[in-house]
């Protein structure tokens, strides 16, 4: 029986570097950016536009792929591979599954075609991108390798801090109840992730100590950590960087990327996220 020849297609949220998406050969669909009502594709525009659009408290919002982008990406892929595996942000935050599903259904290759909802975005859904193009390699049946990025998927944990709560709050990623909370007690919130949709894992005083529970977190993890490995997303983070690789030293090893512009329109100025699949 023929090997069957898979590709994994996923959106630009995924924050993996080029030459990771070059090495594994991931087809990237583009979420957008609209400034002022001038739409940027999320692989077209710098960070610091972004930043700066925020701070200038310009009009910024993001939206999903359209369906005809799906359609483009898959029909080019389908000429050339059997099957598709289509990781993508939560469908909770954002309407990208939907859209990759209506491509399907509307090429009428669904059976070709296997939409992932990761629950995650950013490099959390990175990660199970990379673990996804893994078990292709090893020539895995199909329905194996989608057992398995189920299974890996459900080990990740991921938590981050932002500088303040108004960009999640304007993005609707939090409430406006929650934000107004949390600035009026002055308290610096630490976030995660719970079945596809952002929600306050603990509450802190003050940034410093966010910064204190997010090392715990590692600290009480680090010996279940797959490949000892702990995934770091920044935004005008990079001191906090700093200190978390100085407190881990060789203890871990670091997988450490700028966040992308379209985050960055939801998470504001500032942000640090940690990233860990833990074993067992």
């Amino acid at each position: 029986m023929p090997i069957m020849r898979i590709k994994v297609v996923t959106d630009s949220t995924c924050n993996l570097p080029y030459q990771l998406i070059e090495k594994h050969n991931i087809s990237i669909v583009d979420l957008k950016i609209i400034i002022d009502g001038k739409v940027f594709k999320d692989s077209d525009i710098g960070l610091n536009e972004v930043v700066e659009a925020i701070k200038s408290n310009r009009d910024i919002k993001t939206s999903q792929p359209a369906v005809e982008d799906f359609m483009n990406v898959y029909k080019k892929v389908l000429e050339e591979y059997d099957h598709v595996i289509s990781i993508h942000l939560s469908s909770k935050t954002s309407g990208t599954i939907n859209a990759a599903s209506l491509a399907a259904k509307t090429l009428n290759v669904e059976d070709r075609v296997t939409i992932f909802d990761s629950k995650l975005t950013s490099l959390a859904m990175g990660f199970i991108v990379l673990k996804a193009c893994e078990l292709i390699d090893k020539n895995l049946d199909i329905n194996v390798i989608k057992k398995e990025i189920e299974r890996y998927a459900n080990s990740i944990e991921a938590y981050f801090l932002v500088g303040d709560l108004s960009s999640l709050v304007k993005g609707g990623r939090v409430s406006k109840l929650k934000g107004n909370i949390a600035n009026f007690l002055k308290v610096k919130p630490i976030f995660t992730a719970i079945d596809g949709e952002i929600d306050i894992f603990k509450v802190t005083l003050g940034q410093k100590r966010g910064i204190a529970e997010m090392m715990k977190l590692v600290k009480e993890r680090k010996d279940k950590l797959r490949d000892r490995l702990l995934g770091i997303v920044y935004l005008n983070t990079e001191r906090i960087v700093e200190k978390f690789i100085k407190e881990f030293g060789n203890e871990l090893k670091y997988f450490t990327v700028p966040t992308v512009p379209s985050l960055a329109v939801h998470a504001g100025t500032e942000l640090f996220v940690i990233i860990m699949s833990l074993e067992g």
